[in-house]
C-alpha cells in the first residue's frame, strides 16, 4: 500500500518575518558538507509539544533529504516545510492568519530534492516503552521539483515527555545507514506570568502598553541558544511574535499589545502562547549535517482591554 498523501507545505500557516516590527531574523540552519557529487544531505527531527487548558498535544516529524548542487538550502527548507523563522532576540515579527503565506513554489526543473528513505524511524523518550514508530508518508507530487517521503506521528495525543532523554532510531536504508540520536529536551514552560497574572487566570493587557511575561527559568540554566518565544494573537490566529533570551522574562513592547493591529473583536480576547525552543546539532552515517529541533509550548488566553472613549 502507498503511504498516504500530505499536503503541500505552503497551504499551511506560515511566520511573516518581513514587516516593519522585523529588525533582524535567525534560522536554524546547521553547515552543509557536498559529497563528491556536489549534492548535501541533511537531516531534521522536530519535536513540537503544545499544551492549552490542561491538555497537551505532541507531533513528531524528521526529514532525510539529498539536495542537488544547484539548489539554495534555504528553498529546499520552505520547499519540504522544515523552515525556522525566529525574530532575533528582543525583536518581534507579524504572524498572518491560517491559511495565508508569501511562499511560492519553485519553478519545475529549477529544484531538486529527494525525501529520503531511511528505513523505519522510531522514537523514544525517557522510561517511554515501547518505542514509538514513526508513519512513513509520501510527499505531494509537485512534479520533478521534490520526491521521496518523510515521517511523522501517527498519534497526536500522546503525551510525550519534557523533560527526557529523546532517541530516536532509523533501521537504515541503501540512502543512510543505521543511526541513533540522542538529544535532551528542556521542561515546558512553566510558572507563566503577565503582569502580576498567571497565563492561566486570564490576565488583562493595557490596550498600548507594554506588557511583561515572566516564566519559571529552566533548572540549571539555560543553554546558551535556547529561546523563549511569545505570541499574541488574535483568535483567527493573526497577530505578532516576540523572541526573548531564556532567562525567565521578557516585555512585549507597547506596538504589539495593540487591539486594533492585532485585529481584535470588541472583548479584546487574545491568545497568549509561550514557546521554549531547544536545537541540537548531529551527525549520523550518510547524512553531511543534522538537527533535532524542540519546540515545546504553554497557551492561555488573555483580555487587551481598550481605554474608555470620551
Amino acid at each position: 500500500m502507498a503511504p498516504p498523501r500530505a499536503r503541500a507545505p505552503w497551504l499551511a500557516p506560515s511566520l511573516v518575518a518581513a514587516s516593519a516590527l522585523t529588525l533582524g531574523a535567525c534560522s536554524a540552519h546547521v553547515e552543509d558538507v557536498a559529497d563528491a557529487s556536489g549534492a548535501a544531505t541533511r537531516g531534521l527531527v522536530t519535536v513540537e509539544r503544545a499544551s492549552t487548558d490542561g491538555t497537551t498535544r505532541t507531533s513528531v516529524s524528521a526529514r532525510f533529504m539529498r539536495v542537488t548542487p544547484s539548489t539554495e538550502v534555504a528553498i529546499a527548507d520552505q520547499v519540504v516545510g522544515s523552515t525556522l523563522e525566529l525574530p532575533a532576540i528582543g525583536r518581534c515579527a507579524v504572524l498572518r492568519s491560517p491559511g495565508a503565506s508569501d511562499l511560492v513554489a519553485p519553478a519545475p526543473g529549477t529544484t531538486s530534492i529527494d525525501l529520503l528513505d531511511v528505513g523505519d524511524v522510531s522514537l523514544a523518550a525517557g522510561t517511554t516503552e515501547p518505542s514509538m514508530a514513526l508513519a512513513t508518508r509520501a510527499f505531494p507530487d509537485l512534479g520533478d521539483l521534490v520526491s521521496g517521503v518523510f515521517y511523522t506521528s501517527r498519534d497526536a495525543t500522546t503525551e510525550l515527555p519534557a523533560p527526557a532523554r529523546y532517541v530516536v532510531r532509523g533501521s537504515g536504508s541503501a540512502a543512510v545507514d543505521r543511526f541513533a540520536i540522542e538529544a535532551d529536551a528542556p521542561s515546558a514552560p512553566e510558572d507563566v506570568h503577565v503582569g502580576d497574572v498567571a497565563l492561566g487566570e486570564g490576565p488583562t493587557l493595557e490596550d498600548g502598553a507594554p506588557a511583561r511575561v515572566r516564566w519559571a527559568p529552566v533548572a540549571g540554566g539555560a543553554r546558551a541558544d535556547d529561546v523563549v518565544v511569545v505570541d499574541l494573537t488574535s483568535p483567527g490566529g493573526a497577530g505578532a511574535r516576540c523572541a526573548f533570551a531564556d532567562g525567565g522574562e521578557g516585555v512585549l513592547p507597547a506596538s504589539i499589545v495593540n487591539a486594533a493591529a492585532l485585529g481584535l473583536r470588541r472583548d479584546g480576547r487574545a491568545n497568549v502562547t509561550v514557546h521554549r525552543v531547544h536545537r541540537e546539532a548531529f551527525s549520523a552515517p550518510g547524512l553531511d549535517a543534522g538537527e533535532i529541533r524542540f519546540d515545546l509550548t504553554v497557551s492561555g488566553r488573555a483580555v487587551v482591554a481598550r481605554a474608555p472613549q470620551p
